[in-house]
């Protein structure tokens, strides 16, 4: 559950969220020459010199390139990070549990109305029995996600993970919304599912820093789809045409006008 208070009206105007995830680290983001500081749960219970240590520390961290403050910060911090460490934390316990026990069950609903907001039937196109097809003949039906359209006219599909009411991670796939047209082929719808359900089966990798999403393992395994050429070429040359055509349509609204004539007769 966050809290959000504003600490000053003259500026820098601090902006403080409590997040019960975060332990023992804070964040800070400046914006506008507002700071929006993410904060454990505890500090919402922390003593007055505490709140004054870390109202100093994000002030000063707007300019840390100065030697000045960067011992000033030093000193701030040492003070912050000694009241986290102590093992005789004045916390009303009680009510830190109650705000952790509402955070969750807000999470869940959240995650509840999501799940359900979930839609696999188009206007012209199902990926639930696609997406069974294509499980069932290169996956073994061992895979298991939840599959929607993309709310917007985009070109862009994807895979991500989401949680549940319970806290447990779901595979979610969101196919392009272009896609769902009255003459499309399931081996080409078939193309981009069994491209966002590789991503389940290869994850991206990470070396030297950097994040590896199309790696040569899966840019292997994706020209193994019998439907590959077909599927590149649609999805290259007719997705955009379609994509345009489908912005370019005025949206279907009776005028004010009309239905006044309508009324008369």
């Amino acid at each position: 559950m966050w809290h959000q208070l504003n600490l000053f009206e003259s500026e820098p105007q601090i902006q403080l969220c409590y997040n019960p995830r975060r332990k023992g680290s804070w964040l800070v983001t400046w914006k506008g020459g507002q700071a929006h500081v993410e904060l454990p749960l505890i500090f919402r219970f922390a003593p007055s010199e505490i709140d004054n240590a870390l109202m100093q520390w994000v002030t000063l961290s707007q300019n840390k390139r100065r030697a000045k403050n960067k011992l000033l910060l030093k000193q701030w911090e040492s003070i912050i990070f000694g009241y986290l460490r102590s093992p005789h934390l004045a916390i009303d316990k009680k009510h830190l549990e109650e705000e952790w026990r509402l955070f969750n069950l807000k999470q869940a609903q959240s995650a509840r109305i999501r799940k359900n907001r979930y839609k696999p039937r188009g206007n012209h196109q199902d990926l639930t029995p696609v997406f069974s097809w294509i499980n069932e003949m290169f996956f073994n039906s061992k895979l298991e996600a939840q599959l929607t359209w993309t709310r917007g006219w985009s070109g862009t599909s994807y895979h991500t993970q989401r949680k549940d009411e319970k806290g447990k991670l779901y595979d979610l796939i969101c196919i392009s919304r272009g896609y769902d047209q009255p003459d499309m082929t399931k081996e080409i719808l078939g193309g981009v599912v069994y491209h966002e359900c590789l991503h389940i089966v290869i994850p991206p990798k990470i070396a030297e820093g950097r994040r590896f999403i199309h790696t040569p393992e899966f840019k292997k395994a994706e020209k193994l789809y019998p439907w590959y050429k077909d599927w590149v070429d649609w999805h290259k040359n007719v997705l955009p045409v379609k994509l345009r055509n489908q912005k370019r349509k005025p949206l279907k609204t009776k005028s004010w006008l009309s239905l006044k004539i309508k009324s008369l007769f």
